[in-house]
């Protein structure tokens, strides 16, 4: 495989590694002691970094040129500040990430992605249905999250972090999801 220094490519490289990471690790502990769990939300929280790379947002979903892609979490937040530390100083197409939480359903339009916490199972068809149409890149890690209307759902396989991709759902919050990301996902829904 030849890639040739894109910026593109060296994104695909970017999240190529991270599932070659998550590949690697295996799990149930890693070389530095950490639980299962906790490894699989760094590799979940490395996701979701590489994925703001590889979706475009209409540009009116953002106040300005400075505003920040505001990744929010939804529910019962399994990330501690794993996320926090992902996206820490990083930016993507000059735009700072930063992590939010959210409690309740009417403030998760105040994000550009929105990780929605196993803990919204019981709540999930109602929160899907307050970001429809609001250009939220959600991401979901209930089983069939992608299937049943959210844009991208983790998925495991064995003991690897995997995910689907609802492409008509991204389309109707107005997203933009390149065509390398959709390579290394199962591509689910219209």
């Amino acid at each position: 495989m030849v890639f040739k220094g894109t910026l593109v490519n060296r994104r695909v490289l970017g999240l190529i590694a991270v599932i070659a990471v998550s590949a690697v690790l295996g799990w149930p502990v890693d070389c530095y002691g950490k639980s299962q769990r906790a490894a699989e939300y760094q590799i979940k929280a490395a996701y979701i970094y590489n994925f703001a790379k590889f979706v475009n947002w209409p540009s009116k979903v953002f106040a300005d040129a400075s505003s920040p892609i505001v990744i929010g979490v939804l529910g019962e937040d399994p990330f501690g500040n794993t996320l926090e530390q992902t996206v820490k100083d990083k930016t993507v197409n000059g735009r700072k990430l930063q992590a939010r939480r959210f409690d309740k359903i009417n403030e998760v339009e105040r994000c550009h992605i929105l990780f929605v916490s196993s803990s919204e199972k019981m709540r999930l068809s109602r929160v899907l249905e307050q970001v429809r149409g609001s250009n939220v890149l959600t991401i979901g890690e209930l089983g069939g999250f992608a299937r049943q209307g959210g844009v991208i759902g983790f998925t495991m396989e064995g003991n690897k972090v995997g995910f689907e991709i609802n492409i008509g759902a991204a389309k109707k919050a107005g997203l933009d999801v390149s065509s390398q990301l959709l390579k290394l996902a199962k591509v689910v829904g219209g």
